[in-house]
């Protein structure tokens, strides 16, 4: 029973918009110094390894959705203090579209 459900949170695949790679440089500088992670591909191998898997709550994956809806919704996780936005399409298919410091965050990036 629970190979089946370790296969049901599974994702198809993680990829990385355009827009990612360039705001990942931007905010590797901000928290580098105190990052657990040595540069900004490690950083992004974890989101990598984190969103391998369907984090979404139950009732988020159980919800019925049509295309265009599940296009338009953006999920967020904090990792290491910072915002990663991402998309999941009905194949199970993710889109981490930007990463950006939460706006309580910025204040602390700057000390």
């Amino acid at each position: 029973m629970r190979l089946i459900e370790d296969c049901l949170l599974a994702v198809a695949s993680v990829s990385f918009s355009e827009a990612f790679s360039s705001s990942i440089t931007s905010c590797w500088k901000l928290i580098e110094k105190k990052s657990l992670y040595g540069s900004a591909d490690e950083f992004k191998s974890l989101i990598t390894q984190v969103l391998s898997w369907d984090i979404r709550s139950m009732s988020q994956r159980n919800k019925p959705q049509d295309t265009s809806d599940a296009n338009s919704t953006v999920y967020h996780l904090i990792l290491e203090g910072l915002d990663v936005s991402y998309m999941i399409d009905n194949e199970s298919n993710i889109l981490v579209q930007d990463v950006s410091l939460p706006n309580n965050l910025e204040d602390v990036a700057e000390t």
